[in-house]
């Protein structure tokens, strides 16, 4: 009996499919892996933003008084907690009247991601009128 060697046998046909199907499952946990960071990487740069945008409200003001405030800003991928501080710096080292006097701006800003709370901090210094 004599076969024909032109085409595949099924046993062939099923260890390619199976090589592919786990192929295709990879990639598919790979995208999924890739989404999440994507949303943890968004969630970053926008708390970074609103960060560096309550630093700028204060820097924008000639003389911003000491204290603190706070605010929650709600948007699509979540909630962003920031609290911003204002407070005098005494420099004991130094001879104050050769310096305008200094205060320290801080911002931060937090938020939860998954089952983690997140936070981010900016610090800046600005003189004092």
């Amino acid at each position: 009996m004599q076969y024909n060697k032109n085409g595949f046998t099924f046993i062939e046909i099923l260890a390619a499919l199976a090589i592919v199907a786990i192929a295709v499952v990879a990639l598919l946990r790979l995208q999924l892996i890739s989404i999440n960071m994507t949303d943890r990487t968004d969630l970053t740069t926008r708390a970074l933003f609103l960060a560096q945008q309550k630093i700028d409200e204060t820097l924008a003001l000639l003389s911003p008084p000491s204290g603190t405030d706070h605010g929650t800003i709600r948007r699509d991928a979540g909630e962003l907690n920031w609290k911003r501080e204002i407070t005098d710096l005494n420099i004991n080292r130094l001879n104050q009247s050769d310096f305008a006097p200094l205060r320290r701006v801080l911002v931060e800003v937090s938020w939860k991601q998954g089952n983690h709370n997140k936070q981010i901090s900016l610090t800046t210094y600005i003189a004092a009128n």
